[in-house]
């Protein structure tokens, strides 16, 4: 923006509406704790948010960061903080050299088994090799015992038949470099575009400690691969050799069949691996999740600093009658934090009659809480099992409701039946439960039933909300025209994208797995038939 000049201390920019001047600049490799969303701005947490405002109480999006004392260990700091915590043993202490990583704590297990399954090939070519090695040493017998014969030493024949062995290995490690970076480009293109930055983020070149890690596995494969047919190559008696009459012995036979075997499971064993990996793909996306993804397009009230204000409620109402008058759109409502966006709130439940002291009420059972407006649910094709679904009379002035789910029934009530009518109350007041629903994946894919219970977003009054619209037409032709709609409700939408989308982001992890081990798993399998 100023052309790389130092007098940009000093300068104004604007921002979130207000001036700031600018007072420093950050090396371009920082790009603050969070990794996979580098900053290009710093402000002031002081000067963003009011000394009043309950984000400082309420929310947990602080990522505390501090450097150690030059005495001060891990372990110290641990116990420091543990004393300030008192009751609350939440509060722990890692290192934090790499900053905060979302994406490193999701995908180090994958990327470790991937590493596994990688070995395996790796050592399915190293039979293959010395397969290969073996019988190239029995069709030079004749040419060995030549040498034997004419003065060479067994040590000198050893050293030049693992000379061809290293050179084969390091020809393969040489033209593996140009097809891991094309193989690596393309791991990374098979993340969901929701990770995109943080793809840009990931150094993926071929550095010196990748070519190093390169050379010695070659030499490792070379020497385990070459030795041992080297060694045996040798063994040979010059003048039987020379008389035409040495077969292959029962050794070399029994050896090479070995291999063969070692390498044909070590093959289906990476087949049958890539198998339980489609087939877990397949389950998490295929159960019953709770909703139905198909012919859902979501869209998610753009409230980042610097845009509109805060949308009303009245503005929101607007939006969503706007949307349900669309041409196609067969249901239509909003959730304040989206289904499957990785994110939730939880609360400590209290049944009618229960006491606990403080320290009894932290090892409590929690729910979930989701607000969301009429029509939601029947957007996302969540089924009303028993009771209503909220209404538009559930508002602020009326008693306070909630639908509750199959998990919260079983947790906190006997049955059904029971639970309609039932009561319960949270920290934020007391409910009376007016209808019961299936349970519903809310935070991924991944997780098991968890209690919930869902209440009329106008009896909540959150400032954020994730429209679902449920449309017999293709997300790309309703797209302008949700655009089109919030625009002439004075609000803002962004992330306009069919539902179908936002339920693979959250299998990034086990999409790669099954895609990379299947491809892992062909190789291997076409490795020992060539072999």
């Amino acid at each position: 923006r100023h052309a790389s000049s130092s007098d940009v201390i000093g300068s104004r920019l604007r921002y979130l509406n207000r001036e700031f001047t600018v007072i420093g600049v950050a090396p371009t490799v920082f790009t603050g704790t969070i990794a996979e969303s580098p900053a290009d701005v710093w402000l002031p947490l002081t000067q963003v948010l009011a000394p009043d405002s309950e984000m400082w109480t309420r929310a947990r999006f602080l990522k505390l960061m501090g450097r150690l004392g030059p005495d001060t260990t891990l372990a110290g700091a641990l116990a420091e903080v543990s004393a300030i915590a008192g009751a609350n043993q939440r509060i722990g202490v890692a290192a934090g050299a790499n900053g905060f990583s979302s994406l490193r704590e999701r995908f180090t297990k994958p990327l470790l088994i991937l590493q596994v399954l990688v070995g395996l090939v790796l050592v399915v070519a190293c039979a293959n090799l010395a397969n290969l090695l073996l019988a190239r040493s029995a069709s030079r017998q004749r040419e060995i015992a030549i040498r034997l014969a004419v003065g060479a030493s067994r040590g000198r024949l050893v050293r030049q038949l693992t000379t061809e062995s290293l050179l084969l290995s390091l020809a393969g490690g040489a033209l593996a470099l140009p097809v891991a970076a094309l193989l690596t480009s393309a791991v990374v293109a098979l993340l969901p575009p929701a990770f995109s930055g943080a793809g840009a983020q990931l150094d993926l070149r071929l550095d010196r400690a990748l070519l190093l890690f390169a050379v010695g596995v070659s030499i490792v494969t070379a020497l385990v691969c070459g030795l041992a047919p080297a060694m045996r190559a040798t063994r040979v008696h010059a003048r039987t050799s020379l008389r035409g009459r040495l077969a292959a012995s029962d050794g070399r036979s029994l050896t090479s069949r070995a291999l063969v075997a070692c390498a044909i499971a070590l093959s289906l064993a990476l087949a049958v691996g890539a198998s339980l990996f489609v087939r877990t793909l397949y389950n998490l996306w295929n159960r019953d999740n709770g909703f139905a993804a198909e012919q859902v397009v979501v869209a998610e009230l753009d409230l980042r600093p610097g845009m509109r204000a805060f949308p009303t409620t009245v503005q929101k109402e607007d939006l969503l009658a706007r949307l349900r008058a669309l041409p196609g759109v067969e249901a239509v409502g909003y959730s304040r934090i989206g289904q499957l966006s990785g994110g939730l709130v939880e609360f400590t439940i209290d049944m009618p009659g229960e006491s606990f002291t403080p320290e009894q009420r932290e090892e409590r059972r929690t729910a979930g809480e989701q607000s969301i407006s009429p029509g939601f649910l029947d957007a996302m094709g969540t089924r009303i099992l028993a009771g209503r679904d909220v209404a538009n009379g559930d508002r602020a002035e009326t008693l306070q409701v909630a639908l509750v789910n199959e998990a919260f029934v079983r947790h906190y009530f006997s049955n059904r039946a029971g639970a309609v009518g039932g009561r319960f109350s949270t920290s934020t007041g007391e409910f009376e439960v007016v209808g019961v629903v299936q349970d519903a994946k809310w935070v991924d894919l991944r997780e098991g039933p968890r209690p919930m219970f869902y209440r009329p977003m106008l009896q909540a009054g959150r400032p954020g909300a994730t429209f679902a619209v449920r449309t017999n037409r293709p997300a790309h032709d309703i797209a302008q025209e949700l655009h089109r709609e919030a625009t002439a409700a004075g609000v803002s939408l962004r992330d306009i994208v069919p539902f179908t989308e936002v339920a693979n982001r959250t299998l990034a992890s086990e999409r790669m797995l099954a895609l990379i081990s299947g491809g892992i798993g062909l190789l291997g399998l076409i490795m020992v038939a060539v072999g």
